[in-house]
């Protein structure tokens, strides 16, 4: 079988990926270039270790 499933089989092809985690992102972050979204998935990611 080929395709991308959660943990748990479900299908997030044709879906979409669920957003578990909220970020914010305002006006400041965009006029000076911060990337909430990447920013938030390093801090997660290097939380786990």
């Amino acid at each position: 079988m080929a395709g991308a499933f959660y943990p748990n089989w479900g299908m997030n092809q044709r879906v979409g990926v669920r957003i578990d985690i909220p970020v914010k992102q305002t006006v400041q972050d965009v006029v000076v270039g911060d990337d909430k979204w990447i920013m938030e998935a390093v801090d997660y990611i290097e939380s786990a270790e």
